[in-house]
C-alpha cells in the first residue's frame, strides 16, 4: 500500500470541506491544480504552494478594495457636508462622480504595517455645473480630502477628523466642548 496515494475517502472529505467553505479555500480548483502540476507528491506540493499564493493575493486585493471603498465613502461624505466647497462651485448640491484614480501602498517597519490609500474623483455643482477634482488620502486612521477648483485654487475639505479648512453642517465636526455640571439633570 502506497502511503502517498490519495484515497477516495480523503478526496471526498477535502472536496466537501472546500464546498462547505463555498470554495473560499481554493482559488485554483483542485482539478486544475492536478492537470497543471500533476497528481504526484511534487505536483501536490507545488499546487498547494500556488494555491496558497493565490489565496494570499486574493485576500490582499480584498483588503485593498475595502480600503479604497472606505476612503472614497468617507471623502464623499465630507465633500457633501462642506459648505465652503459648495459656495466655491456656485451653490447647489455637490454631486460626486466615481473614482477616476485609486492607489494604495503599504509599508512594514519594526513589525508595524501602515497602509495609505489615495482616491481621486470629480465633483460638480448641481446648480452651475462647475467642477473640481477631489484628492482623498486615508492613512488607516483618518481620511483627508483636498479639492482643486477649476481655477487652480485648492480647498481643504473640513471635518473634525481631517482637513479642518472648510465649513460643514456636521454638528460633530466643530469639536465643541459640552459643559456639564454635576447637578445637571438629563431627562429622556
Amino acid at each position: 500500500m502506497n502511503p502517498f496515494a490519495e484515497s477516495t475517502t480523503r478526496t471526498e472529505i477535502d472536496r466537501a470541506r472546500s464546498d462547505a467553505r463555498g470554495g473560499q479555500g481554493d482559488v485554483i480548483p483542485r482539478d486544475v491544480r492536478e492537470k497543471v502540476f500533476g497528481k504526484g507528491i511534487a505536483g501536490k506540493i507545488v499546487g498547494a504552494a500556488a494555491n496558497a499564493a493565490a489565496n494570499a493575493l486574493r485576500d490582499r486585493m480584498s483588503v485593498v478594495a475595502e480600503n479604497t471603498e472606505r476612503c472614497y465613502e468617507e471623502s464623499t461624505r465630507d465633500v457633501k457636508l462642506d459648505r465652503a466647497l459648495e459656495r466655491e462651485l456656485g451653490g447647489g448640491r455637490v454631486e460626486c462622480g466615481p473614482a477616476t484614480r485609486a492607489s494604495t501602498s503599504s509599508t512594514a517597519a519594526n513589525g508595524v504595517e501602515t497602509a495609505r490609500t489615495f482616491v481621486a474623483y470629480q465633483v460638480r455643482s448641481s446648480a452651475t455645473g462647475r467642477v473640481a477634482v477631489v484628492s482623498a488620502e486615508n492613512d488607516g486612521a483618518r481620511t483627508t480630502s483636498v479639492a482643486t477648483l477649476d481655477d487652480g485654487r485648492t480647498l481643504e475639505i473640513g471635518r473634525a477628523s481631517g482637513g479642518g479648512g472648510g465649513e460643514t453642517d456636521d454638528p460633530y465636526a466643530s469639536g465643541g466642548v459640552f459643559d456639564v455640571e454635576a447637578d445637571d439633570v438629563i431627562d429622556a
